[in-house]
């Protein structure tokens, strides 16, 4: 079978595993403000760790090849981080239902899934800049996913603050984490957006 066919069989639900193996082997400036309308954008550049690694970045296959190296040991982390209950909004009703849907499919490609159910701004980007700092040498590739709800300009929620979402994927770059660099690097984020503000106080980041 060709590796399409291999894909659409993997995630198939009737044959989706039902585990999931666990990886066991592997301040910024505050700004509060009254927001009375969706039209406000914060520069936090400040906020990204921009020091580059000391590791020069390896290329797995040729910077011209037609598709990635996925003959690795590992196939890689899966990172999902759900938000179901944000400070100040109901409850994000059946976002538990898509984690288990995600964790078995994940699971059966091959992933080590790790879920963080409700985390901080400041938890949210301590756990980005950790997982930015494995070796993945061995690893075909790197799964974010983010299950939250979303402003304009493409800011996002953690439980306690709207942040922007470039947050999550910079430290990823080749310079930053050069043994993901020439490697599938995966950013899901399933948000949906809010259009009502009018007396609500938040913390942007």
């Amino acid at each position: 079978t060709s590796p399409e066919e291999d894909q659409e069989q993997d995630l198939d639900k009737s044959d989706i595993a039902e585990t999931c193996k666990p990886d066991c082997t592997k301040k910024s400036d505050i700004i509060d403000t009254n927001i009375l309308h969706q039209n406000v954008m914060i520069d936090d550049d400040n906020l990204i760790d921009k020091k580059p690694s000391t590791s020069a970045a390896v290329m797995p296959v040729p910077i011209d090849a037609d598709r990635y190296n996925m003959n690795h040991k590992h196939r890689g982390k899966c990172i999902i981080f759900n938000h179901e209950e944000i400070d100040g909004f109901p409850k994000r009703e059946g976002s538990t239902t898509d984690v288990k849907r995600l964790q078995k499919s994940f699971g059966r490609l091959g992933f080590d899934i790790e879920i963080h159910n409700d985390l901080s701004h400041l938890e949210i980007i301590d756990k980005i800049k950790k997982v930015s700092q494995y070796d993945y040498t061995d690893n075909d590739c790197l799964c974010i996913i983010m299950l939250t709800h979303g402003l304009q300009n493409d800011m996002i929620w953690a439980k306690d603050a709207a942040y922007r979402s470039d947050k999550i994927w910079k430290p990823f770059t080749a310079d930053k984490c050069p043994t993901l660099a020439g490697k599938p690097k995966l950013f899901f984020f399933q948000v949906k957006q809010l259009t009502f503000f009018s007396s609500l106080a938040f913390k942007l980041f």
